[in-house]
């Protein structure tokens, strides 16, 4: 639902229900086989845009409330969560710069088991994003990096309930058009090599390389 008020400026609004059935690996890692059940969730989300001068700009707040989410206890078993919840505030632009494409995205949340009142397990309060792309000597090329602040998570040792810390990474693309048909792309993730977890007890993506060699017919 979207009301604009301007030219520039419009309010936009949505209310939604969603179910989703564990996956293959949810199952496999089930506490007690046969036991898991879908989440179903219910959301609303209010938002403001701003379009002007080649830029885009959202601002949106959100409400979700979860019922038999899929999560993992303390020995990484998957198990349904009662009732939990989500809320917070999105905010993102995207424009042109002058000098490239500037992409910028925020999130400020709280997610919660209401019935016990922690934090869940491994989902960051705050999640900032940037990536800028522009034409370099004939290649279309870019970087992004990552923030994810400090979030709840369990010792793989002690089992005991602690704080995960922030994680930032850095990552660079390129891609050449060969031909109307052929193009040739290389990317590289983790670019400084960061050894902080994505979740405690598992290594995390040390930095990787890819190039690819692409082509398409019409």
């Amino acid at each position: 639902l979207g009301w604009r008020l301007t030219p520039a400026w419009k309010i936009v609004g949505q209310v939604s229900t969603a179910f989703s059935a564990p996956s293959f690996s949810d199952l496999e890692f089930a506490a007690a086989p046969g036991t898991l059940k879908a989440e179903r969730s219910r959301d609303i989300e209010l938002g403001v845009h701003w379009t002007g001068a080649g830029w885009l700009a959202r601002a949106t707040w959100f409400s979700q409330r979860q019922h038999d989410l899929v999560g993992f206890d303390a020995h990484f078993h998957a198990v349904n969560i009662g009732h939990s919840a989500n809320r917070g505030i999105e905010l993102a632009a995207d424009g042109d710069t002058g000098f490239g494409m500037l992409g910028l995205d925020a999130t400020f949340q709280d997610p919660r088991d209401t019935d016990t009142g922690s934090a869940l397990a491994r989902r960051a309060r705050t999640v900032l994003t940037a990536s800028w792309r522009m034409p370099l000597l004939g290649w279309d090329s870019g970087a992004y990096v990552r923030y994810d602040g400090r979030r709840a998570d369990i010792d793989p040792v002690s089992f005991a309930s602690v704080q995960a810390p922030a994680r930032t990474t850095l990552g660079l693309s390129t891609q050449h058009a060969l031909t109307p048909n052929w193009s040739l792309g290389a990317k590289i993730d983790n670019v400084t090599n960061t050894a902080t977890p994505e979740v405690l007890g598992f290594t995390a993506p040390r930095r990787t390389w890819l190039v690819t060699l692409r082509g398409h017919w019409k």
